[in-house]
């Protein structure tokens, strides 16, 4: 992706997500699995930096990820791996 890089998504961990322009002009970096976007009108280098930013603590996020693995008991989706991936 021409040296950009992207975190996974902040919301669901996915690596799924991708930039593109959008018919208005706006720049966007989108999920394909949950559709999260973040859009800029002032480029892609804007777009990413929204995208790569994390609004909560590493450390905190570690430790819901924790106690989302604890109450796993059916292992449908192994949400604290996301989480620990959605944090780099």
């Amino acid at each position: 992706m021409n040296g950009i890089e992207l975190k996974p998504c902040p919301f669901c961990g996915s690596d799924d997500v991708f930039c593109s322009q959008g018919p208005e002009g706006e720049d966007y970096v989108e999920c394909w699995d949950c559709s999260a976007k973040v859009e800029s009108y002032n480029g892609l280098g804007d777009a990413v930096s929204g995208w790569n930013a994390r609004a909560i603590d590493r450390d905190d996020l570690l430790k819901v990820a924790d106690e989302c693995e604890r109450a796993d008991v059916d292992g449908v989706i192994d949400w604290a791996a996301r989480n620990r991936k959605a944090v780099g």
